[in-house]
């Protein structure tokens, strides 16, 4: 197994924080919160910032956020840093020692990760404070349900604090250990989440003709969202469009036709105009097939 710590591309501060650091992580990945609920994740970070001597904290303005403020020793602007810090509804399906001790939870997006990076680079600053301006630490819940960002802006942190410029990072397991990537322009897209619920009417798998059947509607709708990107948005626009989950009857009925099909995902896109497009032509299939089929629509 490799060195976890890169010793001779980090700063010696660094390199010795890597137990308190990774002591950290992996009891957070155990103890995954979800949403704005980040109370516990939010504890432990104020504990870890106050050991390093950080003791201007705010945990009150944002449920279950954490802002951190760190002045430099000579005059500057106000740059701050941002994290999040929630993890997803979901298994963890490691068998590392330190996976989720929390069913249906687990930071499978990197979250861990991101608040640990920045309170590294919050333990260093705090030792070496020689830096011009200030540097406001962001720790932000509810990113995964797209709420999270929103709230932040809204509080009014960055006017409080006067912010003139704000980073964050994200974990990419493609890259090689000890590797950043970056790109001039746009890097993360916009991230918008779709469900298509049909309602027909349930009935007995031996008389199909008594009832009316949602999933040959959900499964046209399926293979006409296919072709959105590949025939409706410009080839040199980035888009995407994942259908993430179908949804309808019981694995274990094999003569129920149930009365409800639904279908969900997400959209990715960095432009607006193909934003509105895709959302455009979504809804129109999943009415259009709707009408053809018979059924009761739900487009969201």
């Amino acid at each position: 197994m490799s060195e976890p710590v890169m010793k001779a591309s980090c700063y010696p501060e660094i390199v010795s924080l890597y137990e308190e650091l990774k002591e950290h992580r992996r009891d957070i990945h155990a103890h995954p919160e979800l949403g704005f609920d980040t109370d516990r994740t939010a504890e432990k970070i104020v504990a870890f910032l106050k050991r390093h001597e950080i003791t201007e904290i705010d945990t009150t303005t944002v449920k279950g956020s954490v802002i951190a403020v760190l002045n430099g020793t000579q005059p500057g602007v106000t740059v701050a840093l941002r994290a999040d810090i929630d993890a997803l509804p979901m298994p963890d399906s490691s068998s590392n020692p330190w996976k989720s001790t929390v069913e249906g939870r687990a930071h499978t997006c990197g979250h861990d990760g991101h608040q640990t990076w920045m309170l590294g680079t919050a333990a260093y600053l705090s030792a070496h404070r020689d830096f011009p301006g200030r540097v406001v630490f962001i720790f932000q819940p509810a990113e995964e349900i797209g709420l999270g960002a929103a709230a932040i802006v809204k509080a009014g942190i960055l006017e409080k604090y006067d912010v003139k410029e704000i980073y964050g990072g994200h974990d990419e397991p493609f890259l090689d250990k000890g590797s950043f990537g970056f790109k001039v322009g746009h890097l993360q897209a916009s991230a918008d989440i779709f469900l298509v619920e049909y309602t027909g009417l349930g009935t007995h798998g031996g008389r199909p003709h008594k009832g009316l059947d949602p999933l040959p509607a959900i499964t046209e709708l399926y293979s006409a969202y296919q072709t959105i990107v590949s025939r409706k948005v410009d080839p040199l626009e980035p888009a995407v469009l994942s259908i993430c989950s179908i949804n309808a009857g019981r694995k274990d009925n094999f003569n129920v036709v149930p009365a409800e099909a639904s279908l969900g995902g997400t959209v990715r896109t960095f432009s607006p105009a193909v934003r509105d497009l895709l959302e455009e032509n979504m809804k129109r299939m999943a009415e259009g097939i709707a009408q053809a089929h018979g059924v009761k629509v739900n487009f969201k």
